[in-house]
């Protein structure tokens, strides 16, 4: 899941950064000992030759010194050079461009896995990882967050556009629409301190300007579309009422209304295109249904059996306490539920986080 906050100051722009991109994972070829992958995903001695002229022109027209001067894979050379041409590359611009060429070596490192058998590709990712570290140690002040970066990485097809959308992904900010049903035929919920919680969480996180919450109470099932459409949220989070068929909103008379999540589940499906990437239900019984938002979307938390108020203001504030200190949707979702079961005042709550059946984990 893209995640505000987490190229920390990298202010990447294309003009001055794209080439370091475009040579990062031109030079990431020379990782790769030769035995780990089939000729047909590595270069050849032509296809190698070709990329240090490449590379060696780019470096020669920023006034890098630093050359590649042959196929290096399978011993130290590359990595040396590397290592020097991060230091002269430190030394002429910034600690952004050295992170750029570290970011492009490994994203590119991560595109040849998907094309390599397992062996190879957990050797490919090992090393991707490594360079993330290196981008760890050497570009402190930038405050990048290496490892969650990598994992979102990891969830494109890792080519040179689908990192550079990804860029201009995570320079947005992450909308949370908070949508509450509290139907006046039904037992009264305290939404609005689930509410309050959920902003306060956001708020006195260490990355509160990198989200927006944005609101939709007492809503009905035709007030979804619009509001997905004109608020185009990251994280749909639905607070209120649910039973085994499905979540409760609200009609024309303020009574409930109950809207099978699969329907759901349709809407859903238009709003990932523009940017919708997890779903939380805060409603007793919604995880029986939730496997279809799951499909639809990618990532849904929901709930196995009754919720108390208690436990779903409890898991809402850590869960998004979790978003706003940096961590990922899996990442805040295991820590809410630690945190909820510190809490005796929870009660029984058993949150579960439903994926698609295309994604793993």
């Amino acid at each position: 899941m893209a995640q505000a906050g987490m190229l920390g100051k990298l202010e990447y722009k294309e003009s001055e950064h794209g080439w370091v991109l475009d040579v990062g994972g031109q030079l990431s070829y020379f990782y790769i000992p030769q035995s780990t992958l089939t000729d047909a995903h590595v270069p050849g001695v032509e296809t190698a030759g070709k990329l240090v002229e490449n590379i060696n022109r780019n470096l020669s027209k920023r006034n890098i010194k630093s050359t590649v001067f042959d196929i290096t894979t399978g011993d130290d050379g590359i990595r040396e050079t590397v290592k020097e041409l991060l230091k002269e590359m430190e030394y002429i611009y910034n600690s952004a461009h050295v992170a750029c060429l570290l970011i492009g070596i490994a994203n590119n490192l991560l595109h040849l896995a998907l094309a390599a058998g397992p062996e190879s590709a957990e050797k490919l990712k090992a090393l991707a990882r490594e360079r993330m570290n290196d981008l760890d140690l050497r570009c402190e002040d930038l405050g990048i967050k290496g490892d969650a970066l990598l994992d979102r990485m990891a969830q494109s097809d890792c080519n040179s556009q689908s990192i550079r959308r990804l860029f201009r992904n995570l320079k947005k900010k992450m909308i949370i629409l908070s949508i509450s049903a509290d139907p006046r035929d039904a037992p009264s919920l305290r939404l609005g301190e689930e509410h309050r919680v959920l902003g306060e969480a956001l708020q006195s996180s260490s990355l509160r300007d990198a989200y927006k919450l944005e609101t939709l109470p007492s809503c009905r099932p035709q007030d979804i579309g619009p509001a997905l459409r004109r608020h185009r949220p990251t994280i749909v989070h639905f607070s209120g009422h649910g039973s085994s068929k499905g979540l409760c909103f609200e009609d024309q008379n303020g009574n409930k209304q109950t809207v099978d999540i699969g329907q759901l589940a349709n809407v859903l499906k238009l709003a990932k295109g523009y940017g919708l990437q997890g779903v939380v239900m805060n409603a007793c019984y919604s995880e029986t249904q939730a496997e279809a938002a799951a499909n639809a979307v990618g990532r849904v938390i929901a709930m196995e059996g009754p919720v108390s108020d208690p436990g779903a203001i409890t898991f809402t504030k850590a869960f998004y306490g979790g978003l706003g200190d940096g961590l990922t949707f899996d990442e805040a979702y295991k820590w809410a539920l630690a945190e909820a079961g510190l809490d005796d005042a929870t009660g029984p709550l058993k949150p579960s986080l439903i994926t698609a059946q295309v994604i793993s984990g």
